[in-house]
């Protein structure tokens, strides 16, 4: 996983590429070259790219964070049914917050 800094870097980047492809978009409607249109390109597959990179990231962390709550769910469970077996909760009782943790 990237950390803040490395973040920040990408995102000051894709900044950096998105004035440079709005300067070449300028030049290209002035002069209509096809280098200005390949450089324009370049900068639009490089700027996806790193967007790509940032949202993966988001995507890593979401998907941990939900892993996180999916083992202290199922803990909870474990717990409960714990509890029941130990005579400490009704086993009816047990039933009910193991279904809706589960459900």
């Amino acid at each position: 996983m990237i950390d803040n800094d490395e973040r920040k870097i990408v995102e000051e980047e894709i900044a950096r590429l998105e004035r440079l492809w709005q300067d070449a978009q300028e030049r290209y409607g002035y002069t209509g070259s096809r280098s200005t249109n390949r450089t324009m390109t370049k900068y639009r597959v490089i700027m996806n790219a790193l967007e790509l990179v940032l949202n993966d990231e988001r995507y890593a962390r979401l998907e941990e964070d939900r892993n996180q709550m999916l083992n202290r769910l199922m803990e909870a469970k474990h717990l409960v049914q714990r509890m029941a077996q130990a005579g400490r909760i009704p086993a009816d009782v047990a039933n009910v917050v193991v279904m809706e943790l589960v459900r």
